[in-house]
């Protein structure tokens, strides 16, 4: 698994480009709205904690990797799978990382615009009764 580059970059180019455009989408939700709830409400998805969990856990990953810790001789014998760890973990939690992003940009897409917000606050109310 030497090509880890590409995950890493995925990771990177996330962390880089799209997450500084998110949070300048969210501080717009207060311009459009004029209300700090819609804010509060979006904070609270559970989308917007895991692709931030996601985040960090990506990074510790790369963290990880980059140390290029020999394998642990008592576990030597169980083959490619531990041989790889680090570069396995990096792997899964890009991917990861792509999908709570792409989850993140929907539920965006629905704050954003007023009939998706008002319909979604809808089910919500009638999923909690």
């Amino acid at each position: 698994m030497t090509e880890i580059g590409i995950y890493v970059t995925a990771i990177i180019t996330i962390l880089g480009i799209p997450f500084p455009i998110i949070l300048q989408v969210i501080s717009k939700l207060d311009d459009t709205y004029g209300s700090t709830l819609i804010i509060e409400l979006f904070e609270a998805e559970w989308v917007r904690k895991w692709f931030q969990w996601q985040l960090y856990i990506s990074l510790f990953a790369i963290f990880i990797w980059s140390l290029k810790l020999e394998p642990i001789d008592q576990f030597s014998n169980l083959g490619y799978v531990v041989d790889n760890s680090a570069s396995i973990l990096v792997i899964l939690n890009t991917v990861l990382l792509v999908i709570s992003f792409i989850l993140l940009v929907n539920k965006l897409f629905i704050y954003s615009i007023p009939s998706r917000i008002v319909r979604h606050l809808m089910n919500r109310h009638h999923e909690g009764h």
